[in-house]
């Protein structure tokens, strides 16, 4: 059955599906191959008793909310086989080359590429600049935006607000059991400091940071920004 599995909606998955009993019916079990699955469970049943023993319309289903609308449409448009789709969508979405990407730079220092960037890497960009220009995902939907980045490369892959969001999230994922993992395996102490201000809507806030050294060079991170839901006037 593997040899007829070529359509892109099984490239979301892993290659090779399991085989299980479910309450008494035989079924072929597909695990979804993102990183962070977005379904209820990982896992997709196909059961083999059903007239649609060959359907991918739940395949897809759950491809759409782990990879986005535009990598299921990039992978059908472009009839792609499923050994293609893991290997130019999967792997792309997936390789820790997203962390190596974002690997911390001297703010001071500017650099630029003649080099086209791969879709991965585009991708990337787009997620750091939302996060740090504080842009809203929307615009990357904005007209003249597109003009400019597509004017002499009409091909060039502008990522829906959906994908970037969901890069976004899967950064942010990545990044904070890098974090974890430096702070358990820190070799000294760690400082940890809260700050607190009131916002100009009137919002009391408290920021809890830590304090390491780090490749001998101190660094701040942020671990938390809570809300304060009282706050009280000490008259000393």
């Amino acid at each position: 059955m593997l040899e007829r599995w070529g359509s892109h909606a099984y490239g979301f998955f892993d290659p090779r599906p399991a085989v299980k009993e479910i309450q008494g019916r035989r079924a072929h079990v597909f695990r979804c191959s993102a990183t962070i699955c977005r379904g209820s469970t990982r896992n997709v049943n196909r059961f083999l008793n059903t007239g649609d023993v060959s359907s991918t319309s739940n395949l897809l289903k759950h491809a759409t909310k782990c990879f986005g609308h535009e990598a299921v449409d990039r992978a059908r448009n472009n009839k792609l086989s499923a050994e293609q789709v893991r290997a130019n969508i999967v792997k792309a979405t997936t390789s820790e080359s997203i962390n190596k990407y974002f690997k911390a730079t001297s703010k001071n220092t500017v650099t630029y590429s003649h080099r086209q960037l791969t879709a991965s890497e585009t991708r990337c960009e787009f997620v750091r600049w939302c996060a740090e220009s504080y842009r809203p995902f929307e615009i990357v939907k904005d007209t003249h935006l597109q003009v400019i980045l597509k004017s002499g490369r009409p091909g060039f892959m502008v990522p829906s607000p959906s994908t970037v969001a969901r890069d976004t999230k899967l950064l942010f994922a990545r990044t904070r059991r890098r974090l974890r993992r430096l702070l358990c395996d820190y070799d000294g102490r760690l400082s940890i400091a809260t700050d607190c201000w009131t916002s100009p809507n009137g919002h009391a806030l408290m920021a809890i940071t830590v304090h390491v050294v780090h490749e001998n060079a101190p660094m701040c991170l942020v671990l938390d920004i809570v809300e304060i839901p009282k706050v009280y006037n000490l008259i000393c």
